[in-house]
């Protein structure tokens, strides 16, 4: 469930790298983009910075503009990667699952999956960075909204808003106890018996 958004992005994602890669190769028309969009397109710039171009080629053509908004976006692209994972794992994951081995595995990914987009500001153009960015800062506010108003049963953030509606007088006492589910009572299961058995017993 967690790659969802990142699967539902990819094709968004795919088809803004095709366009900026046949833009820089200054390509006479793309797709539905007739020649003077494609030149509009190619000549696009943000303070000074073309979005067709990428770290590299800022870099050996001294253009600082660009290595310096990269150099930006990349680490607000890590901050931003860290800060909503860490929000999950640390305030939406029950004590249960914390002590679990899947959630320490998960913790050491926590520090290493942020530190790919250092691949991708240095590969991709500033502008599919920019959207990378932008994507990242809505999902962390995003998530932060959805955790704190409809955390997970048992995790911190719920214990959070418990107290936090009862302190409004919205919750009784009883209801800021994690939920729990018990076991019905079950009666002894009786065996079938044949015709004849039970005339048997009848008699």
């Amino acid at each position: 469930a967690s790659c969802l958004p990142i699967l539902i992005q990819m094709p968004i994602f795919f088809s803004l790298f095709y366009v900026l890669r046949k833009a820089s190769e200054n390509t006479v028309g793309i797709g539905l983009m007739n020649r003077e969009l494609t030149d509009s397109f190619n000549q696009a710039t943000i303070f000074g910075a073309p979005l067709k171009m990428n770290f590299t080629q800022g870099w050996e053509s001294q253009n600082w503009v660009v290595v310096g908004l990269l150099g930006a976006i990349v680490i607000l692209m890590i901050a931003s990667q860290f800060f909503t994972q860490l929000q999950i794992m640390s305030k939406n994951v029950s004590d249960e699952t914390k002590n679990s081995p899947m959630y320490r595995q998960q913790k050491i990914l926590l520090y290493i999956i942020p530190f790919a987009f250092l691949f991708s500001g240095v590969t991709f153009p500033l502008a599919l960075n920019i959207y990378w960015m932008t994507s990242n800062i809505w999902t962390m506010a995003q998530q932060g909204i959805v955790i704190n108003t409809m955390p997970n049963p048992g995790s911190e953030a719920w214990r959070t808003r418990q107290a936090r509606l009862k302190a409004k007088g919205k919750l009784t006492e009883d209801e800021t106890e994690t939920p729990t589910t018990t076991a019905q009572p079950q009666g002894q299961r009786q065996q079938p018996v044949s015709a004849k058995r039970a005339k048997k017993k009848s008699k």
